[in-house]
């Protein structure tokens, strides 16, 4: 495909196909400036339905061929990200910048080139979720006192690796609208190679908040930005309307996944029903 993509949009999916169906128009509504693709990896149980139902919505939205299931806390998100990655770079499909968007964001407000340009010029607006500096760890016999490290730091092999690449501290961030540039997914995929990711998963974990935001920085010198607000500050992080409308940033989480979930109806309706402009 000749066209450049300067976002694709990569959303793993595992219920509620009316749900996706909706977030896939919130996307094309609020992107309508943007050059973009959506992608999409699916659980096994909704492969088909939406298989049979995406030509609908025209070539912008990719369906990976394989279906995976993924379990929240596993290595499985990190996998079906990683998939799209390889999917979209062993086909040739032009894109400047990977997002990973997760099935109860939804977009607020359009999203412009110009917005893009400021996320990624400046320093990364991700926020730091937990630092975890590895030598002190190791020292402490792999003990630390969150539980997700724990974790994490059972798999001795992959810490040696990742260790033996350079890096002297986990930066965990949250995904939820995480920009990683087209040669940094590159990197990235050669990364895990190097670290033999696939071969060293003793312990499961958030794999993809550990290791996406480590990388960046290892790489970067900052963290990545993001298009998006995680409501962590207040309950179930779901916001209401009026934190919505105060927010600056495009995209936020999180939003029930039923189809007339009042706050997803809000802004659906607010946006024009995802109705485009005839032109």
């Amino acid at each position: 495909m000749s066209e450049e993509y300067d976002l694709v949009y990569s959303i793993l999916v595992h219920e509620n196909i009316e749900s996706i169906f909706d977030l896939i128009k919130n996307i094309r509504y609020h992107s309508v400036g943007i050059k973009h693709c959506i992608f999409i990896h699916a659980n096994t149980a909704i492969f088909q339905p939406l298989n049979d139902n995406l030509k609908l919505f025209g070539e912008y939205v990719y369906l990976h061929p394989q279906p995976a299931n993924k379990e929240w806390g596993t290595s499985g998100l990190l996998r079906g990200h990683t998939a799209c990655m390889k999917y979209l770079l062993e086909k040739n499909i032009a894109f400047k910048n990977y997002v990973y968007v997760d099935s109860n964001c939804l977009f607020h407000k359009e999203i412009t080139s110009a917005m893009l340009q400021e996320y990624l010029s400046k320093e990364g607006n991700m926020k730091i979720a937990e630092d975890a500096p590895i030598e002190a760890i190791q020292k402490n016999n792999y003990e630390y006192p969150v539980w997700w490290w724990n974790n994490f730091f059972k798999n001795r092999t992959l810490v040696e690796n990742i260790v033996a690449y350079g890096i002297g501290t986990m930066r965990a961030v949250s995904t939820v609208g995480l920009i990683y540039p087209r040669n940094t997914c590159i990197d990235f995929l050669a990364f895990l190679d190097t670290i033999q990711f696939e071969k060293n998963i003793i312990q499961e974990t958030f794999f993809e908040e550990m290791l996406l935001g480590t990388f960046y920085y290892h790489k970067y010198g900052r963290l990545p930005s993001t298009l998006a607000r995680m409501f962590w500050d207040i309950p179930y992080y779901r916001p209401n309307h009026y934190q919505i409308m105060a927010e600056s940033m495009p995209m936020i989480k999180r939003v029930y996944r039923e189809y007339d979930d009042p706050i997803r109806t809000w802004i659906r309706l607010k946006s024009n029903m995802y109705m485009l402009p005839m032109h």
